[in-house]
């Protein structure tokens, strides 16, 4: 037991067993890092809709207002399936990918990944396809062979040819 107790403690990621009535068995302390408003909850025993609604009404898991017991809903009904994986927005701007996995027995684990530097990259990459999309000027990227590799819209609008038929007409080059 302390060599399983000790092998959860050095995942990199947060951890939680639940047992088959759905309440706290263990979880390693980067699970409870990621929910220090919860710190109290994080006790063997306690059933995970209640440490799931003392999220929501702490404000540990950013949930939209006013939607907050239909969250709760959602959140459980997927918790309550076999396999589920989603991200999840927690207070303070960071991300967590929650997966969760049913056992056999009826016991269930799961996992917290910090996934906070993904999600910036991402918001970073949407912004810069929106900058793309919007620019007043006609850009062309091309190659070192000087092969057409993208084209924004405001270069289809100066050429009156489209991006697709463009980077077909290179890639047949």
């Amino acid at each position: 037991r302390l060599l399983l107790q000790d092998a959860v403690e050095a995942l990199a990621e947060g951890f939680i067993i639940l047992d088959p009535q759905d309440r706290l068995v263990l979880c390693n302390s980067r699970y409870r890092s990621l929910y220090p408003q919860l710190e109290d909850l994080l006790r063997p025993g306690v059933s995970f809709e209640e440490i799931v609604r003392a999220a929501v009404a702490r404000r540990a898991i950013v949930v939209p207002l006013g939607q907050e017991d239909a969250w709760i809903k959602s959140r459980m009904a997927e918790h309550r399936s076999t396999r589920s994986s989603t991200e999840q927005q927690l207070a303070g701007g960071r991300w967590v990918q929650v997966n969760e996995q049913a056992l056999a027995n009826g016991w269930l684990i799961g996992t917290r990944v910090d996934i906070t530097q993904l999600k910036q990259r991402e918001v970073a990459l949407r912004r810069e396809a929106l900058i793309w999309e919007q620019m007043y000027d006609g850009v062309i990227i091309t190659d070192l062979s000087g092969t057409i590799t993208n084209w924004n819209p405001a270069a289809e609008a100066v050429f009156g040819y489209a991006a697709q038929e463009m980077l077909e007409i290179g890639r047949a080059h």
